[in-house]
């Protein structure tokens, strides 16, 4: 499965917001150009942006993820939907 699809996928299934999803078409779209030698090789602003964007896809879901079940471990919330609800 190409990454493309992966991403179309977590969209899909509603895993990311759309920000997320142009974020994570981003660091793929200038992945590829750094991968491929072509016209568009990224320089050192774009390899930038590339952390930037990963860094937010990360706090967005793993580390956000975490801090939601560590507050949820300190204090229990009878309303809040656990993740097998989701």
């Amino acid at each position: 499965m190409s990454i493309y699809k992966m991403i179309e996928n977590l969209d899909k299934e509603g895993q990311i917001n759309n920000k997320l999803r142009e974020s994570l078409l981003a660091v793929k779209d200038i992945g590829n150009d750094g991968a491929h030698i072509n016209e568009n090789e990224p320089d050192i602003e774009q390899a930038l942006a590339i952390k930037e964007l990963i860094d937010a896809v990360l706090h967005s879901t793993v580390v956000t993820d975490q801090r939601i079940n560590f507050a949820r471990e300190k204090h229990p919330n009878e309303f809040a939907k656990s993740e097998n609800e989701e």
